[in-house]
């Protein structure tokens, strides 16, 4: 079940390169992460759900649970210049 309780900040994914970045890092991580856009809410280790959000605006990025990982998610993205608000 994709959660949105635990908002971690807004990504830009309007590069492919970024995206690219993006499901590194996630990927390393054994938590669940989940993109919102809109109402629309996808798996943020799915490449084909990451395609089927209007990566061209800010996306929501959500923990499924408060963890170190998300912490150390956050602060990654952030270096990668992927995570643009918290």
């Amino acid at each position: 079940m994709l959660e949105t309780t635990n908002f971690i900040g807004y990504v830009n994914l309007s590069k492919l390169s970024q995206v690219d970045k993006f499901l590194k890092i996630v990927n390393k991580y054994k938590d669940n992460y989940t993109l919102k856009h809109d109402r629309y809410l996808v798996d943020a280790k799915s490449i084909l759900g990451i395609f089927s959000l209007d990566l061209d605006n800010e996306i929501e990025l959500y923990a499924d649970k408060i963890s170190l990982d998300a912490a150390t998610i956050q602060f990654e993205l952030a270096e990668a210049g992927i995570l643009i608000k918290k």
